[in-house]
């Protein structure tokens, strides 16, 4: 539950953050709960079948699904819908529990919705993973979607990594306000400053975008990020290539170029899967965090002078049942 009260507090923050620097106005109205209580239906849950859902947190673990995926799968609701409904049932006003139902759901299924609520459900997907950037602790079984570059470019142009920075700022005020013995316990006064990494990768990006979420997610994850253009890419040594929005065949082209044998992942979305798998090792986001951990930790090179850099996930992960 810890987790869960922290990343609700930080999606709030994040929301606020969001509306205050957004062009959309009159979208506002009641996000503020929507965002802070978009996990509660998982909480409400865990509680009614407790030996399902814990059945399904294993099977998240023995095959590196998202929790969302075993809810939709065996469920045939997912637990922001749960939400909504026990929201409606308690004459919750509409504007709180509306976009609730499709915070789950990947972006592009959002386009077909009308304004407001496409609008609406944009802006408190974005404020989760926001504060789930900004917490930086992830659930394995967590989804990683990050939305394409239209979505942030249209709420919030250019806005982005200040709005991460001031999220992870506010929320560490209020959770170490919170917590009675912070202080005997050393807690930073706010979430800001990246962990120790523990391995490096050669990072590769080959349709820069004005804010990478992917960069600020690996870099929290432990992993150190060496930065690569690529018209110098020549070494496929220990190398992620950030291919979310490049088309297969600058992929390819890239390829073209590289030589060794070394560990080489490629990071892109659903729709370029086929295509790109053909090059090397791919992973397709959406995906859990477990997933895209153990694929990069399975490519990139431990740093042996740092602590806890044996092979294993870092402490960024928890071990509750309150993820998407």
């Amino acid at each position: 539950m810890e987790l869960a009260w922290r990343r609700s507090v930080a999606a709030g923050v994040a929301i606020d953050l969001l509306l205050s620097r957004s062009a959309y106005r009159g979208s506002e109205k009641g996000l503020f709960l929507t965002a802070i209580m978009h996990a509660m239906g998982r909480v409400a849950l865990a509680m009614l079948y407790p030996r399902q859902y814990q059945a399904m947190i294993e099977l998240c673990g023995k095959d590196q699904e998202t929790l969302a995926a075993q809810e939709d799968r065996l469920l045939q609701i997912s637990h922001s819908e749960v939400m909504s409904r026990l929201l409606q049932s308690w004459n919750v006003p509409a504007p709180i529990h509306e976009p609730l139902p499709y915070v789950t759901r990947p972006y592009h299924c959002l386009t077909s919705l009308p304004e407001p609520l496409r609008t609406k459900t944009e802006l408190v997907k974005l404020a989760i993973l926001i504060g789930r950037i900004a917490v930086g602790q992830w659930e394995p079984w967590d989804c990683v979607e990050l939305p394409p570059s239209t979505v942030p470019n249209r709420l919030v142009p250019g806005a982005l990594a200040g709005i991460i920075d001031q999220t992870a700022t506010n929320a560490g005020v209020i959770i170490r306000f919170r917590t009675e013995d912070s202080a005997a316990k050393g807690e930073p006064p706010s979430l800001k400053g990246q962990p120790e990494p523990t391995h490096e990768l050669a990072y590769c990006v080959l349709c820069p975008e004005p804010f990478d979420l992917l960069a600020e997610i690996l870099t929290r994850m432990r992993f150190a990020l060496a930065a690569v253009s690529p018209e110098k890419l020549q070494s496929n040594e220990h190398l992620l290539i950030n291919a979310l929005r490049a088309p297969p065949s600058t992929l390819v082209a890239c390829y073209d170029r590289l030589h060794g044998d070394g560990p080489t992942l490629v990071i892109t979305g659903s729709g370029n899967l086929q295509a790109c798998s053909r090059h090397g090792r791919t992973l397709a986001l959406r995906a859990s965090y477990a997933a895209l951990q153990a694929a990069c930790l399975e490519t990139a090179r431990p740093l042996h002078n740092a602590a806890g850099s044996s092979g294993k996930p870092g402490p960024n992960t928890g071990a509750t049942a309150e993820g998407d």
